[in-house]
């Protein structure tokens, strides 16, 4: 039963015995479910009677997609949650008391577009790679309620936001060995950015949502690559507040 319509929801019981699941399969289902996951950009809805283990909803999953997803930026997103709406109308809050008239007013612009185009949602801080959940039985938690499971393709993209010159999320392509001071040099050509970009003013959020303030001197010769969707967030010159809330929120984008 590959295809499912949304009139339906797809009902399953488990029983696990040594690591050997035996499913079946319903298209009744009872009045109450334990836990309810919809996979994105599918008609599946999963049901189930109790909690159940991650890797166990991975599984199931797993098998109405028909590539291998990008588990980086894999997200399990808790349904109704209301907490990335909050942060997104606190932060246009801010953004309009702290930007008067005549100050930063194009950056103000650009910073309530790039908000107003997005939606943020609260995910899990879980790991929905199955190797690693099969590896270490710490990252298998027991979970019941209503979610989202989005599983996503691999982008071929890294995302720049940059208030202070544009109102979108700018996508630049996948370079082979690039850091992210190749990334700022081709933003800027391509761009045709003139002000100068400071590197302490720039911020890295990776595709599983690690935050990383790349360090930049003459001493230190480290690299800082980027995964495949990863952002790269110039900052605001003296709005450190919302530069710190802004990134936090970007830890609640879950769309590629």
């Amino acid at each position: 039963m590959k295809k499912i319509t949304s009139i339906y929801s797809l009902s399953i019981s488990c029983f696990s015995l040594l690591g050997f699941s035996l499913l079946s399969f319903s298209l009744s289902a009872s009045p109450f479910k334990s836990l309810e996951v919809s996979v994105e950009n599918t008609n599946i809805s999963l049901q189930y009677d109790r909690p159940q283990r991650l890797l166990q909803v991975l599984s199931d999953s797993h098998q109405y997609i028909d590539y291998s997803p990008y588990t980086l930026g894999a997200s399990l997103v808790i349904k109704n949650s209301k907490i990335g709406f909050e942060k997104k109308e606190n932060l246009i809050n801010k953004i309009n008391l702290n930007y008067k008239a005549n100050d930063k007013v194009e950056t103000k612009k650009n910073l309530l577009s790039i908000l107003e185009k997005h939606n943020f949602k609260k995910r899990e801080e879980i790991t929905l790679d199955l190797e690693k959940i099969q590896l270490d039985k710490n990252s298998n938690p027991i979970i019941q309620g209503k979610y989202e499971l989005m599983l996503p393709r691999t982008p071929n993209y890294i995302i720049v936001i940059d208030p202070s010159n544009s109102k979108d999320l700018i996508k630049l392509p996948l370079k082979y060995n690039y850091d992210f001071e190749d990334y700022i040099n081709f933003y800027k050509d391509g761009f045709n950015i003139k002000n100068k970009i400071k590197s302490e003013k720039i911020t890295i959020v990776q595709a599983d949502k690690e935050t990383i303030i790349p360090k930049v001197s003459y001493w230190n010769d480290k690299n800082y690559y980027l995964s495949p969707g990863a952002f790269i967030y110039i900052g605001i010159e003296s709005s450190p507040q919302i530069n710190s809330d802004f990134i936090d929120l970007l830890k609640y984008h879950v769309v590629f």
